[in-house]
C-alpha cells in the first residue's frame, strides 16, 4: 500500500494500470474478481524519545 503523492514516483503507464484495476467504477477493479485473494503486510516501528 502506498500512500501521498505515488502518481508522481511511477510511470504513465503503471499509474494507468493501477486505476485500471483499483478504481471501483473500472469494469477491471480488482476486488470485484470472486477469486481475488491478497496477502499484505505491514511493518510497525517503536521509539522512545530520550529526555
Amino acid at each position: 500500500m502506498r500512500w501521498g503523492e505515488i502518481d508522481l514516483e511511477v510511470t504513465s503507464e503503471d499509474w494507468k494500470e493501477y486505476q485500471r484495476l483499483c478504481h471501483p467504477d473500472s469494469p477491471d477493479f480488482i476486488l470485484n474478481i470472486p477469486d481475488y485473494c491478497a496477502f499484505i503486510t505491514y511493518s510497525l516501528f517503536c521509539g522512545r524519545v530520550v529526555q
